[in-house]
């Protein structure tokens, strides 16, 4: 029974690892403040309890761009996930975009910016590329909007 235990442990803890390993990006919940994050970034605080760190971005009538350089290991199917809100005060209807470069192609969706204020969305992009030597993910927005986009948890997984 202790045997059958451990191995339990042992497969429970390797599944747990897995999905933390498989993460292309570095620094993906900005624990590290904008460590591996290159353009226009700043990464604070969540709350004042100061447990979760974001990347926040704060936008007046001017557009913004942050992103990151990835290289996939396995070159199979790849997946973005990644929370976002925006603030009570955000003001526009402009979308912000998802860009993913590879082998100097992209591949563009233009995302809603989350209806209800102050509430985290989950987004789930799949990415139709297979094979490539590195990826860049880019997230911006154009002008004419004001306000805040948060923005936490990037994982770009390969399976």
């Amino acid at each position: 029974m202790k045997k059958q235990l451990l191995i339990f442990f042992v497969l429970i803890l390797s599944v747990i690892s897995f999905g933390e390993d498989n993460n292309l990006l570095q620094n993906g919940d900005f624990s590290k403040g904008s460590k591996k994050w290159h353009g226009d970034i700043r990464v604070t605080y969540e709350t004042s309890s100061k447990k979760n760190k974001v990347c926040i971005v704060k936008i007046k009538d001017e557009s913004f761009l942050f992103y990151q350089y990835a290289k996939p290991k396995k070159r199979t199917k790849i997946t973005l996930h990644f929370r976002v809100k925006r603030s009570a005060d955000y003001v526009g209807k402009e979308k912000y975009q998802v860009r993913f470069w590879h082998n100097d192609r992209y591949y563009t969706w233009n995302k809603n910016v989350p209806k209800q204020a102050e509430q985290w969305k989950d987004v789930k992009i799949k990415i139709p590329f297979k094979k490539c030597k590195y990826v860049k993910l880019e997230i911006r927005t154009k002008p004419g909007v004001s306000g805040f986009l948060y923005f936490d948890d990037f994982k770009l997984i390969e399976k």
